[in-house]
């Protein structure tokens, strides 16, 4: 999978995510992943792709470390107030959207 191909897929479901944020439970958090509405083969390339750039990309280890920070109940990741946190993480996926032509 290329990465214009991943993030077609992956933006929209972290979208999804974040927007699903207040349904969340502490250490229930629902990932991005689990919103993807694709095919099982699909759902399994984005997940190596995922593997694949772990510790590579910044934007997703962001991605990770805010839903691991959500998941525990963190207000702060690496002394960033979770609240910031987000809206940079907002920030880059518009930024992401716009350079991928994702609506």
């Amino acid at each position: 999978m290329n990465k214009s191909d991943f993030y077609k897929l992956y933006i929209p479901a972290l979208i999804k995510a974040l927007l699903n944020e207040d349904n969340w439970e502490q250490f229930n958090v629902r990932s991005p992943e689990h919103f993807l509405n694709l095919p099982e083969q699909k759902i399994i390339e984005v997940e190596k792709y995922l593997d694949k750039v772990a510790g590579k990309n910044k934007f997703l280890d962001s991605v990770a470390y805010y839903f691991d920070a959500k998941s525990h109940g963190f207000d702060k990741i690496n002394g960033v107030k979770i609240e910031i946190f987000r809206n940079n993480l907002e920030d880059k996926i518009l930024k992401y959207k716009k350079k991928y032509e994702i609506d």
